[in-house]
């Protein structure tokens, strides 16, 4: 079993899954548009990540996991806070596609914010022991078909920061909310 609350100082943040495409399927939806096909199937029928988390779960690597439902920064700091840590986000390595990058900036969004805030993507964070990730890596994707993404580390400390190129970004991000709480 993986908890939430074992991630150490030096471990890679990782998750498995999309961020963000079920809450560019959410806007497409609350906005009746055409299109958006993919994003719309992401929202409404999400698929969680039940065999990649099962295998996750049996690798000694893989340091502490939970699901990501309620977007990546939120997870991520539940994360840090019960771990006593804290979270460093390389924001160039979310590296959305330009797909997604289109076609949020055709929604007005940023799809950076959307890729750290949105929810319902189901999809898996966890920590893995930075000297074996690269393995851990090539074996999920020779499993799975798909590559994880290694999107920042742990750090000592609390609370999650967030980078780019090195240099430290200031965000003023709006985290999502099932029910319309302050966050």
């Amino acid at each position: 079993i993986k908890y939430r609350d074992t991630a150490k100082v030096g471990d890679v943040i990782c998750v498995a899954g999309n961020l963000g495409k079920a809450h560019l399927g959410l806007i497409a939806c609350e906005g009746a548009m055409n299109g958006f096909n993919e994003y719309k199937q992401a929202f409404l029928c999400p698929t969680a990540k039940l065999y990649e988390g099962k295998w996750l779960g049996e690798q000694l690597a893989v340091t502490s996991m939970m699901d990501s439902s309620d977007g990546l920064v939120l997870d991520l700091k539940r994360l840090c806070e019960v771990s006593h840590v804290a979270g460093r986000v390389d924001l160039e390595k979310l590296s959305p596609t330009p797909l997604f990058n289109s076609d949020c900036q055709a929604l007005g969004l940023d799809p950076i914010n959307v890729m750290l805030t949105g929810g319902e993507d189901y999809g898996l964070l966890f920590t893995v022991a930075n000297k074996k990730y690269g393995e851990l890596s090539k074996e999920f994707m020779n499993i799975f078909g798909y590559e994880l993404k290694q999107i920042g580390q742990i750090m000592p400390g609390s609370d999650v920061t967030f980078s780019k190129n090195g240099q430290r970004k200031i965000l003023n991000l709006k985290p999502f909310s099932h029910f319309g709480e302050v966050l």
